[in-house]
């Protein structure tokens, strides 16, 4: 995550008003993390109906094996073989890209990051990442890392009674629309988030106060510093000139 969010109630208001058929979740599951190297062998696009827009396992052009990502989503190299390759079914992922007016996920960055790596385009959509709001308004903050700790899809749909099973995308992505509507309806969080922006722009303005203060400071240093190099040089022009006038 790394940043706090400001975005006020007005923004959450705005993506709820936007109509469900225009809403695209998407969720995919991997071959890794990497996505310079690893691929997708999962994707699930719905609307925010629920609706399926895309959804199939995928089969890698270059991974033969995963067998760590395996152990979390249970995907074998065997129930890939003889499904499509994101290349065969691009044009129908990308339309409905293009169609949407906005994409949402569960740690949406990462997904958004595989499907870019393989070619699909998501610039000028507007994009909301569930996972990184939850976190900053019911999460657990961590000195260590200076940052809100992550919190599973699992844990953030409990937290609104929605039970699935998890690392499956189809089953992932339709907890996360339900996730997305039921946090954003939800007064609670609604309070805890303005409440959070407030802070958020309280801090804005102290900062930009303080560097204000500090830059004022860093003027009146350099104002010192001149004056003083000037009485400094005059002080040279003068003794010369006296020496010159000894000379004589």
């Amino acid at each position: 995550m790394g940043r706090m969010l400001s975005r006020g109630s007005s923004y959450y208001k705005r993506l709820l008003a936007i109509p469900a058929e225009k809403i695209l979740c998407i969720d995919t599951e991997t071959t890794g993390l990497d996505p310079r190297k690893d691929e997708i062998i999962q994707l699930s696009m719905i609307d925010g109906h629920e609706k399926s827009i895309f959804e199939s396992l995928i089969c890698p052009p270059t991974r033969k094996r995963w067998p760590n990502a395996q152990e979390i989503n249970g995907i074998t190299p065997k129930m890939v073989k003889g499904k499509p390759e994101l290349e065969e079914v691009a044009d129908q992922v990308q339309e409905a890209i293009n169609a949407a007016d906005l994409i949402v996920g569960y740690n949406l960055p990462f997904d958004v990051s595989m499907m870019e790596a393989e070619g699909f385009d998501f610039s000028g959509k507007e994009q909301y990442d569930l996972m990184e709001d939850y976190a900053q308004v019911f999460g657990r903050w961590s000195s260590a890392k200076g940052d809100y700790l992550w919190t599973k899809l699992t844990t953030a749909a409990k937290h609104y009674g929605i039970k699935f099973a998890a690392h499956d995308a189809g089953k992932d992505a339709r907890a996360t629309i339900k996730l997305f509507y039921a946090m954003l309806s939800d007064p609670e969080f609604m309070t805890a988030a303005v409440a959070r922006d407030r802070a958020y722009v309280k801090i804005q303005e102290e900062a930009e106060k303080a560097a204000q203060k500090q830059e004022g400071q860093k003027v009146t240093c350099l104002i010192v510093a001149t004056v003083f190099l000037g009485m400094i040089i005059l002080s040279i022009i003068e003794f010369i000139s006296w020496l010159s006038s000894c000379a004589r």
